[in-house]
């Protein structure tokens, strides 16, 4: 069975249509509404520093650079300066590890706020072994996934660290 061409679709288009990605942009509107909400109470942290945040930046852990990927799990709230700091790179694994907690809480914010979003994304993510609740067993699931992809990123594409 071969490939047809559509009648009236050069190769060129079919090719730039095929390359191009469905969605460009940066959408981080869904995380920042349920991070805007702790704000207003005072209890939003910064993944990165733990510091209480006034105002805060939607940080994507894997670069959006790298990935162009808005998936709940990889939008984090993070300190505006820290964030510019971070840029586009990847977080080393220690760092990853240290903030083992701080992430699972962001994590646990999204569910709160997008429970049937967030867990297609995180079970998109770890794959036909994810478990099919959000809970202690798909959040280690998903945080193992989530060291193993950020150190296969930076090694493959050569990244820096941060």
């Amino acid at each position: 069975m071969g490939f047809s061409q559509p009648a009236g679709v050069d190769v060129g288009t079919m090719i730039g249509l095929l390359l191009t990605g469905s969605d460009d942009r940066r959408d981080t509107n869904l995380a920042r509404r349920a991070y805007s909400e702790l704000r207003q109470t005072g209890t939003l942290s910064c993944v990165w520093t733990g510091k209480t945040l006034t105002e805060f930046d939607v940080d994507h852990v894997i670069p959006w650079a790298l990935w162009r990927n808005n998936d709940l799990w990889n939008l984090v709230p993070a300190d505006p300066k820290v964030n510019n700091q971070k840029r586009d790179r990847i977080p080393s694994r220690n760092r990853i590890i240290d903030r083992k907690h701080a992430l699972a809480k962001a994590w646990d914010i999204l569910f709160d706020t997008e429970p049937v979003m967030f867990t297609m994304h995180a079970r998109n993510f770890v794959g036909q072994s994810a478990p099919k609740a959000y809970g202690n067993e798909l959040r280690e699931a998903l945080f193992t996934t989530f060291k193993d992809a950020l150190e296969f990123t930076a090694s493959t594409r050569g990244a820096d660290r941060w």
